[in-house]
């Protein structure tokens, strides 16, 4: 960019179906997650329709800085291997601790049909709607017509 930030676009794979709810979903998942504090690359735009310029769904977001880990990992000292591996389980233990009201993909309202079942996340303007998990969609599974989410939790 002229400002000197890197960006970086991300399609949806062809496999990636449905690829509107796919790509909506990921884009709200990043800035959820950024926004209790996960080191994400921040989401600048995104489109879950291929009525755009572009003729395909897309999310436009910042390039993450430095190199990536499966490049360095075995040429790393082993106290910086032990380093990176306790903050990998830090982040773990922070998305554990986002409480949700039940299990499948986080969207915006706003990006999920009102027929879509959602459940709001509490003080948010976020969701959580039907998994967008391949193996509920792959092989002519979309066509079915099954409950894919949200589950309420239950803890026993």
């Amino acid at each position: 960019m002229k400002d000197g930030r890197e960006v970086t676009a991300r399609l949806p794979y062809s496999i990636a179906l449905p690829s509107r709810l796919t790509v909506a979903s990921e884009a709200a998942t990043l800035t959820f997650v950024r926004s209790h504090g996960v080191p994400v690359p921040e989401v600048l735009d995104y489109s879950t329709t291929r009525e755009n310029p572009v003729g395909v769904e897309y999310i436009v977001m910042e390039k993450a800085a430095g190199e990536e880990l499966g490049d360095r990992w075995f040429s790393l000292p082993d106290l910086d291997r032990a380093k990176i591996l306790g903050r990998l389980s830090q982040i773990e233990s922070l998305l554990f601790s986002i409480p949700l009201p039940a299990s499948g993909s986080i969207f915006y309202k706003k990006d999920l049909d009102s027929a879509i079942p959602s459940l709001q996340i509490q003080n948010t303007e976020f969701c959580v709607g039907p998994s967008v998990e391949q193996r509920w969609w792959h092989d002519r599974r979309g066509e079915l017509n099954v409950n894919r989410g949200p589950c309420k939790l239950f803890l026993l």
